[in-house]
């Protein structure tokens, strides 16, 4: 494993979606079923060339295409659809089949 990587665990998926409305133009939120749950996680860099990964463990896999967070009321929904509504962010998750950047502890 790199050792310039560093891994932060988050607590709530709700917290890794508000990690994301912070870009400009978040990227796709990863997806990988482990044992025992699904890890979403988001792969990021720092500066002087440091890399960190954002990850949260959940029991239950988000079944839509888009992770909706609106941004008035703070609350994240789950659609297969994208809004135009202005006040509401859509962050799409991708699927990994396979990875080598997480501890093997986290999944």
């Amino acid at each position: 494993m790199n050792e310039k990587v560093h891994f932060i665990q988050l607590e709530k998926l709700e917290d890794i979606i508000k990690m994301m409305s912070a870009s400009v133009r978040a990227p796709p939120l990863h997806h990988k079923e482990v044992k025992n749950g699904h890890i979403y996680f988001l792969p990021a860099s720092l500066a002087l060339g440091k890399s960190v990964i954002y990850f949260v463990k959940v029991k239950e896999k988000v079944e839509k295409k888009y992770i909706v967070l609106d941004m008035v009321h703070d609350k994240i929904s789950f659609s297969d659809e994208l809004s135009t509504k202005p006040s509401l962010q859509h962050f799409s998750i991708v699927e990994v089949t396979s990875e080598n950047i997480l501890p093997m502890d986290a999944l």
